[in-house]
């Protein structure tokens, strides 16, 4: 399964893969990233990449997509920010989009 920022509550099965894709637009210099690391105990991230989609219209060149192994059952968090990795600021910008996702292991 695959969620996006619409997602905030991800409610998946033990040994279960899922993933959060969001719109990235590298060629600003912004990416999303894990601000912390999940609780390694509950998920694992199995990979992080950058997919070009080319949609000149919508103005989303690509997705930044994450994907997670779900470990043990229980609750935890995790999540990203969009950031300019090379800015010391990113803790204190007021601009700094973050998205937290509630995950839910049964």
């Amino acid at each position: 399964m695959i969620f996006d920022e619409n997602n905030q509550k991800i409610e998946v099965s033990k040994g279960e893969t899922f993933g959060i894709k969001l719109p990235s637009h590298p060629g600003t210099g912004f990416t999303w990233q894990l601000k912390g690391e999940p609780d390694s105990s509950y998920v694992k991230l199995i990979k992080q990449e950058y997919r070009e989609l080319g949609d000149e219209q919508l103005d989303i060149p690509g997705m930044d997509y994450f994907e997670f192994e779900a470990l043990k059952k229980g609750k935890t968090a995790i999540t990203l920010w969009y950031i300019r990795l090379w800015k010391k600021d990113n803790d204190t910008n007021p601009d700094i989009r973050t998205e937290v996702y509630e995950i839910v292991i049964n």
